[in-house]
């Protein structure tokens, strides 16, 4: 009899736990499912991962097909996309920083190790993401240090102006830019030439060569692992980071 009694007061305690995750977390979240050793999303949603870490879950309007994020605490996360047209980005890493450009540690950096399966079509990009300013706002500036791609699309920069190349981490990486338009906020991008699936990113440096190309004066507030899909074309498959850390700026 009391062996009954712990089991239902201990499934009462799960219960209630996964439905405070659930409201505390939820921004607009249909699927929200909490296993053993990790939290499965797939619709928009943004919420805490570990001690340090947030993670966050962005499709488009128009998007036909599923992209869903699991977090394994603090160190790992996985992505499995099945779609049809349009596209997401989802991420896992720093929110809520507040940190000029210039004041960022030169030393600060990010390490991963990551995986790739089942992709078909289109696929996308994965590494660094982030934003200096408020997220998507006129002033703001979106950010991309893309260390892989995978698919038959390669990345598209048509839109963007190169500004030079720059050796960094063993690497050589790309550097472009998409200039404010009007209410559209800017774009800066380091894209590696050789994609790898390990390694470390010196993200300062590439903040450091980015100022000397006109980069702005401006703060860092966020921080990200992420993978954007290739926009409208079909796509699915799987990515695993299984391991990463970013330093705090």
């Amino acid at each position: 009899m009391k062996r009954f009694l712990f089991k239902k007061a201990l499934l009462i305690i799960v219960l209630f736990a996964a439905n405070s995750l659930f409201t505390a977390n939820a921004q607009k979240v249909d699927s929200l499912i909490a296993y053993t050793n990790g939290t499965k999303i797939c619709e928009t949603a943004y919420w805490k991962v570990g001690k340090n870490y947030h993670a966050e879950t962005w499709f488009s309007k128009n998007i036909n097909g599923k992209a869903c994020l699991t977090t394994y605490g603090s160190k790992s996360f996985q992505i499995d996309w099945d779609l049809t047209v349009y596209g997401y980005l989802h991420e896992v890493g720093l929110y809520d920083l507040n940190t000029p450009v210039d004041a960022i540690n030169p030393n600060a950096k990010s390490k991963y190790k990551h995986t790739f399966s089942n992709i078909t079509g289109a696929g996308g990009y994965t590494g660094l993401y982030g934003w200096f300013g408020k997220a998507g706002s006129p002033e703001s500036i979106e950010l991309y240090i893309n260390e892989n791609w995978v698919g038959n699309k390669s990345i598209d920069m048509s839109s963007c102006k190169k500004m030079g190349t720059i050796s960094i981490d063993g690497g050589t990486y790309d550097i472009y830019t998409r200039q404010r338009n009007g209410n559209k906020f800017a774009q800066w991008w380091s894209n590696r030439t050789s994609p790898r699936t390990q390694g470390t990113i010196s993200y300062a440096k590439h903040f450091q060569e980015w100022r000397k190309l006109g980069f702005p004066d401006i703060n860092l507030t966020r921080l990200t692992y992420a993978f954007e899909c290739t926009w409208g074309f079909p796509t699915g498959g799987s990515l695993k980071y299984n391991y990463f850390k970013i330093d705090k700026p």
